[in-house]
């Protein structure tokens, strides 16, 4: 799990954003904080709240913290979607309809 999450555009954002805020980033601690934000990041969102609180945390917006991961979320979405069989003849299905195919 640690290396599908840490290697992610989003983790290497959240681990540089703790750096310059002052975290130490080698602290078995942090690293497990930025892990888990992370996971949760890109596999169900962030509420607003626990957006606000990360974002006062890391000396940013509360957009820059969404902008950071809603993406990359999105995209992970959408391959595991795509990746159920019936779901990706569908999609192959509606490609050919759309003469994308």
């Amino acid at each position: 799990m640690a290396n599908e999450t840490t290697n992610t555009a989003f983790y290497r954002w959240l681990l540089a954003r703790c750096r310059r805020a002052g975290y130490d980033v080698g602290s078995l601690e942090t690293h497990t904080e930025i892990i888990a934000i992370t996971s949760v990041a890109l596999s169900e969102g962030l509420t607003p709240e626990t957006t606000g609180h990360i974002a006062d945390a890391l000396g940013v917006t509360s957009r820059e913290l969404t902008r950071a991961y809603i993406g990359e979320m999105r995209q992970k979405t959408i391959t595991e979607i795509l990746a159920h069989p019936d779901l990706a003849a569908l999609d192959a299905r509606l490609n050919d309809i759309a003469g994308t195919g």
